[in-house]
C-alpha cells in the first residue's frame, strides 16, 4: 500500500493547473506515493475540506474570482490549518500582499516557477518524513491518540468498573 500525498489547489485558471499537474503527480510516484490534487477554482468549499481530509500542501493563486489569494490564506491561518502554501501569481503581488508580515509556512513564488518550488517541498516534506526524529515523534503522537480513543471505548463499555476505580483513588 502507498501512502498518499493530496495537494489542495485554488486557481481560476485550470489549465494552468492541468500543465503543471503531470510532472508532481510523476515525481510523487517515483517517491513510492500516491498523489492527487484536489482542485478549487475559488474559495467556496475550501475550508471544508481542510476540516474532512489530510491536505499536505496548499497552492494559491493571487487572482482568485471572488477574493485575494492573501485574504484567502488569512482565513486558513485563522482556522489553525498550518499546512505549508506555495502562493503565486503572474505579476508577482503575493509578495506585498502581506505587506511586512507574512504567515510562516507561506512560500511566495512566480507562476512560472510554482512548478519547481512545489517540486522543491514535496521533496522537503518526504525528507522530514523519513527523519528518524521526525518519524517517532509522528508514532508517540498517534500512540498517544490511540490510547486515548482506546480510552474512551472502555470508559463507555465498562462504567462501573470506571466509577469503582476512580474511588479507589479518592
Amino acid at each position: 500500500m502507498k501512502a498518499n500525498f493530496l495537494i489542495l489547489w485554488i486557481d481560476d485558471t485550470r489549465t494552468f493547473v492541468e500543465s503543471i499537474r503531470d510532472p508532481i503527480l510523476e515525481l510523487l510516484t517515483k517517491k513510492g506515493l500516491t498523489g492527487d490534487i484536489e482542485f478549487h477554482k475559488d474559495e467556496d468549499g475550501v475550508l471544508a475540506s481542510l476540516k474532512k481530509t489530510e491536505v499536505d500542501l496548499i497552492v494559491v493563486d493571487y487572482n482568485l474570482p471572488k477574493k485575494k489569494g492573501n485574504e484567502l490564506i488569512e482565513e486558513i491561518r485563522a482556522k489553525d490549518y498550518y499546512q505549508d502554501i506555495v502562493f503565486y501569481s503572474q505579476d508577482g503581488r503575493p509578495v506585498d500582499s502581506f505587506k511586512d508580515n507574512p504567515p510562516d509556512g507561506v512560500f511566495f513564488v512566480s507562476r512560472e516557477d510554482a512548478k519547481d518550488l512545489i517540486k522543491k517541498i514535496i521533496g522537503l516534506k518526504l525528507r522530514r518524513l523519513a527523519d528518524p526524529v521526525f518519524f517517532r515523534g509522528w508514532v508517540v503522537a498517534d500512540a498517544i491518540e490511540l490510547e486515548r480513543l482506546l480510552e474512551g471505548v472502555l470508559f463507555k463499555c465498562f462504567p462501573d468498573k470506571q466509577a469503582a476505580r476512580v474511588k479507589r483513588f479518592l
